[in-house]
């Protein structure tokens, strides 16, 4: 049973490595600082399992070994409990205290002690085997394999079956349970245990499967209702654990007893939201939708990239335009319909990821809309000059693109770098700032290679009365920048080969998280 236990705690450590990047995204985001923080302090407590499990081969008798390789799953599981029950507290303090030194100490309190603990199960296994003459089959390079192959298992199973059915925290929980399960695996070949240890083996399991019970009923990581600092009281209605990252539809209710919107939300990103009277509550709807229609005002087709919650595609039909939808996260498709009123009948719903859709496009479209983020913007593959050049090839002659994007209104380089890209690409681009005076804003492209771009044809009719100010102070802000404009002088093209879209972002997505932790109630952050 030794080698089944090396295989399934192989398994274990890969897998609590990805379900924990998913853990911490509400809080640190999507950016190198968690992926960094995940690999530094993984690498370095399998190395310091691997020493202090040869450590005590040399200076531990064979049936203290032997009980300390049975016990360190069940202690695992007591980590991965505890962790559990710590992090809905600790980890929003820690990203708004700093997002890279807290995204290590966040992986010090959901990996260390379990990665320290499996990972010294490989030396005492060969010691072990070389003390019962195992033979070549159970030398250290056989223990090696079989954690491996173990943990691309691990991968594999967590990535198909475990993430896409399950929310993040009872992903860790149902691998504490398997943990405190493996460590009773014995047959007879692996030698008798003393009696007592044997007792010590059922007991910690046994704790081990009560606590992890008892944590799942407790209200800690099922809070559904919580308050923010100004008073809005948030209430989840409907959660949806998806591979693409956790879903919630909450309702946000005023203080003042204005009604409550209704907004779907990614990782605790706002995708979009709905007023009492079933619009939309958010601006960047309406702007797509009035750029798009200003540059070709009587579309036939459409293509919308990034559905969130589906309002768009929906206003584009209801206009009689035959409209495409891509969005790479199927149960986005499924929440919209049951919470905002989609029907993916009424329009062409592909679920890929929108650089390869419009890579193969087959028929152009007179307009092409663009709202995709992933975490704190857009993602870096979707913002380049091989991706823009795609984009103009699916357009008919006169066609035209509109996106939505955000920027930080202190450090706009990340911002001049996308329209550099946009305008190698299309020759011009009428840029729409929001101007609310807030350290982030959106931001609104229109492009085209032959459509006019004319700021004072863009409508503000059907705006909601509380969003058409903003509007209209963006439409007055707004103007249009060549591709030699003095603004981009100096400033190449993003490209696949040489992409700064992540680099210049980082203070940008420093902040948006902030923001975002300090509007959003940290138990609705919880994943």
């Amino acid at each position: 049973m030794r080698p089944l236990i090396i295989f399934l705690t192989g398994g274990t450590i890969l897998a609590l490595q990805l379900i924990a990047s998913r853990i911490m995204t509400p809080y640190f985001g999507v950016s190198l600082f968690i992926w960094t923080s995940i690999l530094s302090i993984t690498l370095l407590f399998l190395a310091l399992g691997y020493a202090a499990g040869g450590r005590l081969t040399r200076v531990w008798a064979r049936p203290r070994l032997d009980l300390a390789f049975q016990l360190a799953p069940g202690l695992s599981a007591l980590w991965l409990v505890a962790a559990c029950r710590l992090y809905p507290a600790v980890f929003r303090p820690l990203a708004l205290w700093d997002l890279l030194g807290g995204s290590f100490v966040a992986c010090l309190i959901l990996l260390s002690g379990p990665l320290l603990l499996l990972s010294a199960l490989n030396p005492l296994l060969v010691a072990l085997n070389r003390d019962a003459a195992a033979g070549d089959d159970g030398g250290s390079g056989w223990v090696f394999f079989v954690s491996t192959i173990g943990s691309v298992a691990g991968v594999l199973v967590c990535a198909f079956l475990i993430i896409p059915y399950a929310g993040n925290r009872d992903a860790v929980l149902l691998l504490a349970a398997a943990l405190s399960l493996t460590g009773l695996l014995r047959r007879r070949g692996d030698g008798p245990l003393a009696r007592r240890h044997r007792l010590a083996l059922a007991v910690l399991s046994a704790v081990g499967l009560v606590s992890t019970g008892l944590l799942a009923e407790v209200p800690g990581g099922a809070v559904r209702t919580a308050r923010d600092g100004d008073g809005n009281t948030w209430t989840v209605l409907a959660e949806a654990p998806s591979a693409f990252g956790g879903l919630k539809v909450v309702s946000i209710a005023d203080p003042a007893g204005v009604a409550p919107v209704r907004a779907l939300l990614r990782d605790g990103l706002v995708q979009n939201a709905m007023a009492a009277d079933g619009r939309s509550d958010a601006l960047f709807a309406y702007a797509l939708e009035n750029l798009a229609l200003s540059a070709v005002p009587a579309p036939k087709r459409a293509l919308v990239l990034g559905l969130g919650a589906g309002f768009v595609p929906m206003a584009l039909a209801a206009r009689g335009v035959s409209v495409d939808v891509v969005e790479i996260d199927p149960k986005v498709v499924e929440v919209a319909g049951r919470h905002f009123g989609f029907r993916a009948g009424a329009v062409g719903v592909h679920t890929e990821d929108a650089r390869t859709f419009v890579r193969r496009c087959a028929e152009p479209y007179d307009i092409v809309l663009v709202d995709l983020f992933n975490g704190d913007g857009m993602p870096e593959h979707l913002v380049t000059l091989e991706f823009m050049t795609d984009l103009a090839n699916c357009l008919t002659p006169g066609g035209a693109v509109a996106a939505n994007t955000f920027f930080a209104t202190g450090n706009p380089l990340s911002q001049r770098l996308l329209i550099a890209t946009m305008t190698r690409v299309f020759g011009r681009v009428l840029f729409l700032p929001e101007d609310t005076g807030a350290e982030l804003s959106n931001g609104y492209l229109l492009a085209s290679r032959t459509a006019p771009l004319d700021r004072r044809a863009v409508g503000t009719d059907g705006l909601p009365d509380d969003l058409r100010p903003v509007f209209v102070r963006a439409l007055r802000n707004g103007r249009v920048i060549a591709a030699g404009d003095a603004t981009l002088a100096g400033l190449a093209p993003l490209t696949d080969d040489a992409n700064a879209w992540s680099r210049v972002g980082t203070d940008f997505q420093v902040a948006f998280r902030r923001h975002l932790l300090r509007q959003t109630p940290a138990e609705i952050l919880l994943n």
